[in-house]
């Protein structure tokens, strides 16, 4: 059996690498090896030699037509993601690339017996809310003049009393990105063009993940890479808004494992699926696990900045997983030690954080309330 792993050397998809080398699977991976995930575009020293590395875009239709000859089932990873204002290429790389995929195995005539697509939580966008009077409310993204004002929490339309959130439920999306709109179209496409082709789609909508192997280089986006990496250079994080946002994070093994699950489920076959612990977990007390862990007694920095675009709180329930006999195993502390023993091996680490803040803040995507 022969498996494609798109994006492949990179964090997630290098751990199904793993996972499949080890299940007996002759391994193929297609990965551009882009910026600033690697840096140079240099193949990373984690990449199993045991597997074969095709340097090419999910966009180059000839490059997919190389990367799918022979291969029996596929993993799709590769994806644009982040804060930037790369709306255009959100969809160029995840929702074409995704139909680029399809068209090459029709245009192949390529017998593939499944393909794994990696989608998002963000599809939920404000998730749900819960006011104890008046009901639940499916919220739109929180004003910026509200947020300027310091106003972090969802309120009842009615009652204008802070409300609580409900775990994220499979059955309700809600996309209000461009980002969270091209992970859901990657999910429609998949399924649209898998029952034509009979092909069995599966869609992960993955938590936040964290473990070893996330870059080093790239502090656009990653919680636990920023604070981290941070830490080490001896500077104090930056938390946006009050750090009470709560948060779902799953370590990689576990995610590694729930694509095997699926693989080998056909009751997961043509649904989507959250891959996350259902726990929740603030940001402030995330930052007091990092800081424990390094040994650092240096305060965060929070000065009311906030990234236009985050939601205030999404964790997801993982019981659809669970019914198919997946379950995570390892807690935050496992996500952080694993993290910070491969940053501790880093030969060099360079200080890309305040370029990355500054050109944020110059397109407005990290913006400071006035409170």
């Amino acid at each position: 059996m022969r498996a494609l792993v798109t994006g492949g050397a990179g964090f997630i998809g290098s751990h199904i690498v793993d996972s499949l080398l080890l299940k007996g699977y002759e391994v193929r991976i297609l990965d551009v090896l882009a910026g600033p995930v690697h840096r140079g575009g240099r193949k990373p020293a984690y990449l199993s030699g045991e597997a074969e590395l095709i340097i090419g875009d999910v966009r180059d239709k000839d490059a997919v037509l190389r990367a799918i000859d022979g291969v029996d089932v596929i993993f799709h990873e590769a994806a644009e993601q982040g804060y930037m204002q790369n709306y255009s290429k959100f969809f160029h790389v995840n929702s074409v690339g995704t139909a680029l995929l399809f068209e090459a195995i029709a245009e192949k005539r390529q017998d593939v017996r499944k393909i794994v697509i990696a989608s998002s939580q963000a599809v939920y966008g404000e998730g749900r809310y819960f006011c104890a009077e008046h009901g639940n409310f499916s919220p739109m993204p929180r004003e910026i003049q509200h947020l300027e004002q310091g106003r972090w929490e969802h309120v009842c339309p009615v009652c204008g009393r802070a409300m609580g959130s409900i775990k994220a439920e499979e059955a309700f999306i809600n996309p209000n990105t461009q980002y969270a709109v091209s992970k859901y179209t990657q999910e429609m496409i998949g399924f649209n063009l898998g029952r034509r082709h009979n092909i069995p789609v599966v869609c992960l909508r993955y938590s936040i993940v964290l473990g070893k192997r996330q870059s080093f280089y790239n502090m656009y986006t990653g919680i636990l890479r920023s604070f981290a990496v941070q830490l080490m250079l001896g500077q104090a994080p930056v938390i946006f808004e009050d750090g009470r946002m709560q948060r779902d994070y799953i370590h990689v093994d576990d995610v590694a494992e729930a694509n095997m699950c699926v693989l080998e489920s056909a009751g997961a076959d043509f649904k989507a699926f959250n891959v996350g612990s259902g726990i929740s977990t603030d940001v402030l007390s995330f930052y007091s696990e990092v800081a424990g862990c390094m040994g650092s007694g240096l305060k965060p920095v929070m000065n009311g900045e906030f990234r236009v675009g985050d939601v205030r709180h999404i964790v997801s329930s993982p019981s659809g997983l669970q019914r198919l006999g997946w379950s995570f195993s390892r807690s935050v502390h496992d996500m952080v030690s694993d993290y910070i023993e491969y940053l501790n091996k880093a030969e060099r680490v360079d200080d890309c954080f305040a370029l990355a803040m500054k050109e944020m803040k110059e397109k407005t995507i990290i913006m400071k309330s006035m409170q």
